[in-house]
């Protein structure tokens, strides 16, 4: 037998219930909504449980055919499992405006900022620290042309960070990715 380990039994039930609606107010404007409930039990460690709505909204307006403004936000639950966490509320807000410059190129951009509260500390490590929670801020500007309809060339710009209460987690990133997209 082992002295001073601890095995952590990670097996565990993950129930939801969601009630989703979608609703086109005229030809410009749809709001899409998911209120619901999650559950999860772990089969040994009850500290652990999460039992708590969620919810997402977007509403996409589309003021000409030319663009389009996305803005979304959510609270929602993962399973993320450390030695003292198992599972991350995430909430989040989002805005993407695009803009069809032509029939064949587009520019969008992408906006978000996201709070996540990890939780579910059963309490084997006694660190004395509080719960973790990162701050995380993105941005993104990405321009598209598809030269013939089966065909995507794409190129992003991204840039952003994440601030945390826990020590070594801050950090600042810059990106840029192109991408070809063929469909047969």
């Amino acid at each position: 037998p082992a002295v001073g380990v601890v095995t952590i039994d990670n097996a565990h039930t993950e129930t939801r219930l969601n009630a989703i609606a979608s609703w086109r107010s005229s030809g410009k404007l749809k709001l899409d909504a998911q209120v619901g409930h999650v559950d999860v039990r772990f089969a040994t460690i009850s500290l652990r449980d999460f039992n708590g709505p969620t919810w997402r909204v977007a509403a996409t307006w589309e003021p000409t055919g030319k663009l389009r403004l996305n803005l979304a936000g959510l609270q929602d639950v993962q399973l993320f499992e450390s030695d003292a966490t198992s599972y991350v509320v995430v909430r989040s807000l989002g805005l993407s405006p695009i803009y069809a410059v032509t029939s064949k190129f587009a520019a969008q951009g992408d906006f978000k900022v996201e709070k996540r509260e990890y939780r579910g500390d059963p309490g084997f490590v006694l660190t004395g620290a509080p719960a973790r929670q990162d701050d995380i801020r993105l941005a993104r500007v990405s321009l598209r042309y598809s030269p013939i309809q089966s065909v995507e060339l794409s190129v992003s710009y991204e840039a952003g960070d994440r601030r945390s209460n826990e020590p070594l987690n801050d950090f600042e990133y810059r990106s840029w990715l192109g991408a070809v997209k063929a469909s047969f």
